[in-house]
């Protein structure tokens, strides 16, 4: 469970700017972290998007990073050479780091038949829980009662590490999905069973297997609940999330009893593709592609109810993304009720926000409650993250881009430009200088017989420095002017201003091409320059017919 009260996400993009603050924004913090698999930087920023303080990573994180509040920061960092690799972030390097960014402990966990991917989950006894792949070879697969093959097959295994010492920890306990399986297509094995009769456990034929690929499940995230003792996870590939007891020992957590639950390490829950256990069909799906499954915090509002982004529900490239919140057939002993023969519910969501064209990607993201009742939501796709109140109103905004020098390159081209980035240095050092120039010129002045032509001589200094100011700001707007439209474009954000701005980037692009490739703009520059000189902006006709 996200029990901190900061908001949390994980986000490989670069800001840019923030657009939106309302004054019903939780007042908090937002935690996040940018790079990729050579490096990557956490930033904590608050509302008005301040760097609080960050931390530099040697390599790319594999899924989000957690503050405690003593200031420690628990990072999981992916490995340069995993045993195993596929479509997520392969992990297993671990580290704490104090708010300086010295490391206070690093362990790392990967071997030959475990590799850590996607996500860790803290506990509040100081363990951190895990999930990763468990290598299984064909023949075992097959053994097991699995039909379709592509070679090696690599189910879910979950493990809670202890840290110890500054560089050592321990696995202290583990479930493997290995164990809570079933088939129907082979009565001699003894997991065999009428699928529908057991949604406790999990079909080992679902899903086909890109050849190659060996990821089951590409299980993407995981939380913890404290209050019962129970971990959540999610399966993209299955559009569906599980619900397992925590309070198991490792044995139990092996079999069909024990813990509080009773139930070892059964499925005590799962929601969003009955189909999976026969009791549905495609109508009855609630899921595809989700990430980011969590439960709401006991004492936030909506607590103990459970939040997930679902990616793709329409299916398509260009879907619909929404934010999905509902309410578990929880009983007051921590048990899920389901009727005999029919699908775990609930049937509907308990509150939602999107579901149409305001957001969308196919890819990761997340959503998490915080206390005020808002919910922050990540968009990656759109490099974009947001946070909405319960009147489904976007109170806080932060919109992101793949570079922070606003390149247009494309991906192949981006380490050969480098966008606005000598215009970012042109601007600082023009802003300095007429701050310089801003300074009294009599502090300059030597006291002599002559003290009236002094003070000519002060006043036209003082002068031609107010003449160098005027020109070094129509400097600065001209380069913020450009680097705003160019900005705009690289979001799509064009037709969501308003008239009057829409009109004033048509004018801005008059003087200036959209940079793709680098190239000298100090042409482009001193045409805007010189349109300012000559009062264009004055004539504000064009503006009021857009405003009409």
């Amino acid at each position: 469970m996200k029990y901190f009260n900061i908001k949390f996400l994980f986000i490989s993009l670069f800001i840019i700017h923030g657009l939106k603050i309302s004054a019903n924004v939780f007042e908090g913090y937002t935690l996040f972290t940018n790079g990729n698999s050579q490096g990557a930087t956490t930033y904590l920023i608050n509302n008005n998007y301040e760097i609080i303080n960050s931390w530099e990573h040697s390599s790319g994180v594999m899924g989000i990073t957690y503050l405690f509040p003593d200031s420690t920061l628990l990072v999981p960092l992916q490995v340069e050479n995993p045993f195993m690799t596929s479509l997520g972030p392969e992990g297993g390097w671990f580290q704490k780091l104090d708010w300086y960014g010295n490391v206070k402990w690093e362990y790392y966990y990967y071997h030959q038949n475990f590799q850590p991917h996607h996500d860790i989950e803290p506990l509040p006894n100081g363990n951190f829980l895990v999930i990763g792949w468990e290598r299984k070879t064909e023949e075992e697969t097959l053994n097991i009662g699995r039909i379709q093959t592509s070679g090696e097959f690599w189910p879910l295994k979950i493990v809670e590490i202890d840290p110890i010492g500054q560089d050592s920890g321990q696995v202290v306990w583990e479930w493997k999905i290995w164990d809570h399986l079933i088939q129907d297509a082979d009565s001699t094995l003894p997991n065999f069973g009428p699928i529908s009769d057991h949604p406790d456990l999990i079909n080992v034929n679902l899903g086909n297997m890109p050849q190659d690929h060996h990821d089951w499940l590409h299980t993407n995230s995981i939380d913890y609940n404290e209050m019962y003792d129970q971990i959540v996870f999610s399966s993209r590939r299955l559009d569906e999330f599980f619900v397992i007891d925590h309070s198991t020992t490792t044995d139990q957590a092996a079999g069909d009893s024990g813990g509080i639950s009773g139930k070892g390490g059964n499925i005590l829950y799962r929601w969003g593709n009955p189909q999976n256990y026969g009791r549905g069909t495609e109508n009855d799906r609630m899921l595809n592609a989700q990430h980011g499954v969590n439960w709401v915090p006991i004492n936030y509002p909506g607590g103990n109810n459970i939040l997930i982004f679902n990616n793709n529900p329409s299916g398509t490239s260009d879907g619909n993304s929404i934010v999905i919140e509902l309410v578990p057939p929880m009983e007051e002993n921590g048990q899920y009720f389901i009727s005999p023969g029919s699908a775990f519910g609930p049937s509907e969501y308990y509150w939602s926000f999107g579901g149409d064209s305001s957001f969308f990607s196919n890819i990761q993201s997340g959503a998490f409650r915080l206390p005020n009742g808002n919910t922050i939501v990540t968009v990656t796709e759109e490099n974009y993250l947001f946070e909405v109140d319960s009147d489904l109103q976007i109170v806080w905004e932060y919109f992101l881009d793949t570079d922070q020098n606003l390149t247009g390159a494309t991906a192949d081209r981006l380490p050969l430009n480098h966008g606005f980035k000598a215009v970012q240095i042109g601007v600082s050092a023009w802003t300095a200088e007429a701050l310089k120039q801003t300074l009294s010129a009599s502090i300059f002045s030597r006291s002599t017989e002559c003290h009236n032509q002094d003070k000519v001589s002060m006043g036209t200094i003082a002068a031609r420095d107010a003449e160098r100011v005027i020109i070094l700001t129509e400097q600065v707007v001209a380069a913020l002017c450009c680097a705003s439209v160019q900005a705009i474009h690289l979001k799509g954000l064009k037709q969501q201003l308003s008239p009057v701005l829409r009109a004033f980037m048509d004018w801005t692009l008059h003087s200036f091409a959209l940079v793709v490739e680098d190239r000298p703009l100090q042409t482009e520059l001193q045409q805007m320059i010189d349109r300012f000189a000559n009062f264009e902006l004055s004539n504000t006709d064009w503006m009021l017919q857009q405003e009409q």
